[in-house]
């Protein structure tokens, strides 16, 4: 896909809005698929209820201080981090009709920790263990968002956060409402800061 600002000939908010949470719900898909082949039950690790929806306000709060910090630095590699959002993400979100940052951010929270979580790392855990699950399933996910390699190293350990958390918790709508959560600020937070700002925003 091209990282240049998309323009109304090329791409409607629509259909960039249908692209992209059609790719996260394919994920879902993936997952259920995968899920059912090797024999994971992903209905047995979800619980919904307002202590897990208090759960996950509390547990985004750390990853979201941390990205206000690294906004708020003048380390090199966090403007090299940068780079990305402004040239890819930035312009694909902007224009969007209004709620599509809400639903992209909730695809991908259902999406991504449906396969990671739910099907790779739990897949792995009960393969050869919970370490070698919460490892190779954050490393995949960091390669999985390979824009650039500090892009890789900082969703790695973001995956293992969500990862020690799904462990931790073994409820999937937890890491799934802490993901989107995350996202959705995120989203939000790139959209509202200038370009000119310095730092991360990821």
């Amino acid at each position: 896909m091209s990282t240049e600002s998309p323009t109304p000939e090329s791409s409607s908010p629509w259909a960039t809005l249908s692209s992209i949470v059609g790719f996260e719900l394919a994920l879902a898909v993936l997952a259920i698929v995968l899920a059912l082949w090797i024999g994971i039950d992903l209905r047995a690790a979800m619980v919904f209820d307002l202590p897990t929806l208090n759960w996950a306000v509390v547990a985004t709060l750390p990853l979201i201080a941390t990205m206000i910090t690294l906004t708020r630095s003048d380390w090199a590699w966090v403007k090299t981090l940068n780079e990305p959002v402004e040239t890819y993400l930035r312009p694909l979100m902007q224009g969007l009709p209004p709620g599509s940052l809400l639903l992209v951010a909730l695809a991908a929270g259902v999406g991504e920790e449906l396969l990671f979580r739910g099907v790779i790392q739990q897949g792995l855990t009960d393969w050869a263990g919970p370490g070698v699950g919460l490892v190779v399933a954050s490393i995949i996910f960091g390669l999985a968002h390979a824009l650039n390699r500090y892009y890789v190293l900082v969703t790695l350990v973001m995956g293992l956060y969500l990862g020690l958390l799904y462990q931790a918790s073994q409820n999937l709508v937890l890491v799934m409402a802490v993901h989107a959560l995350y996202d959705w600020v995120v989203l939000r937070f790139v959209l509202l800061t200038p370009p000119a700002n310095k730092g991360a925003k990821y």
